[in-house]
């Protein structure tokens, strides 16, 4: 296809650095990217930006728990059970954000959230029995077709 050199360059770096970096380090890097750009972004525009003194305890607090925590997990799952599992885990982000959104917030599930949840979880199942079939052919071995090398 005539994106694989494209994926491959970008994905090489990727790669790299996973291998050569922790889960730590590299939270951190790409926090500071991204605040950065956030930054760059109000300035760049004009936003204003009036933060109270008192706003940047709560602040803080929440970037390192809501964002900085979960971009850790999600880079430690990456290495404990590899990408494809971790991807399907996920997926079902918007699943727990709908019932949270319910449960705690008291929002109500519209037919909408129904259609979105089921198709999320339509697509883990597909994707999981595509995945399990794949893991089978690869884990069985395969018949011999010569009857003197097979075992009587």
């Amino acid at each position: 296809s005539t994106l694989f050199p494209y994926t491959t360059l970008f994905r090489s770096p990727y790669r790299y650095l996973s291998e050569k970096l922790d889960s730590k380090r590299i939270t951190q890097m790409v926090s500071f990217v991204s605040g950065a750009f956030a930054v760059g972004v109000l300035v760049v525009f004009h936003i204003p930006f009036d933060v109270q003194l008192a706003n940047l305890g709560p602040i803080a607090l929440f970037a390192i728990g809501g964002t900085g925590f979960s971009t850790m997990l999600f880079l430690v799952s990456l290495r404990m059970i590899g990408g494809v599992r971790t991807i399907l885990l996920f997926s079902t982000n918007s699943v727990i954000g709908v019932l949270f959104a319910a449960l705690l917030l008291g929002e109500t599930i519209t037919v909408m959230n129904m259609i979105s949840v089921s198709l999320t979880f339509g697509g883990v199942f597909l994707l999981r029995n595509r995945l399990g079939s794949k893991q089978d052919e690869v884990t069985q071995p395969k018949q011999s077709s010569n009857l003197l090398l097979s075992p009587a």
